[in-house]
């Protein structure tokens, strides 16, 4: 079980397609006619974060984004660890974040621009961007956090305009596999450097 949702977030990271123009994300398939917009809030949007392995998040409590990233750091997914849970309004707030993973250069981005409610389901509406021509060599890691208003949800899909295959299932269950011991041998925090790459 682990497996498959660790393969659905790293899907996520390599279906996201060529550069997506600026506008809004109303590509086809991307969202039903009957689907709910919702207000997010950014956290955090950096070039540069803990992500190894592309990423797709929804988080609901303080606990659960521990047992996540304790779990994905065990799975050699984070280059830094721990990550330190949001200080978010936890019972009224959860937390999504979408990663590209590590990219080779400069000029990678991805971007939340919409989060559409469809009955039980979320759809994340993402603009990803690979930069055409030679950029600088640099290892980067493109990430998007956000918060939204708490709802009754048992789905995600991200939804990238420019990507072959529109919108991407993502599992919500957690993998089960993997020890928080393994990866408290990481001796540097995202936490610690997070203020030094940030823009």
């Amino acid at each position: 079980m682990g497996t498959e949702w660790m393969a659905a977030a790293v899907a996520t990271a390599l279906m996201m397609g060529s550069i997506v123009s600026a506008g809004t994300a109303q590509a086809a398939g991307c969202q039903a006619t009957d689907a709910q917009e919702l207000a997010f809030t950014t956290l955090e949007h950096y070039p540069v974060g803990p992500y190894m392995a592309g990423a797709s998040i929804l988080v609901q409590s303080a606990a659960e984004w521990n047992e996540q990233f304790d779990e994905m750091a065990a799975a050699g997914k984070l280059s830094l660890y721990p990550v330190d849970a949001p200080s978010v309004d936890w019972g009224n707030e959860y937390v999504i974040v979408v990663a590209m993973g590590e990219c080779p250069t400069l000029g990678y981005d991805i971007e939340i621009e919409h989060v559409w409610q469809e009955n039980d389901g979320l759809v994340i509406g993402v603009r990803s961007v690979h930069p055409n021509g030679s950029q600088q060599a640099a290892l980067t890691s493109p990430y998007h956090m956000i918060t939204i208003k708490a709802t009754d949800v048992t789905k995600l899909e991200i939804c990238d305009s420019g990507a072959p295959k529109p919108r991407i299932p993502v599992r919500l269950s957690r993998p089960d596999n993997g020890s928080p011991n393994e990866s408290a041998r990481i001796a540097v925090t995202w936490s610690s450097v997070k203020s030094q790459v940030a823009p």
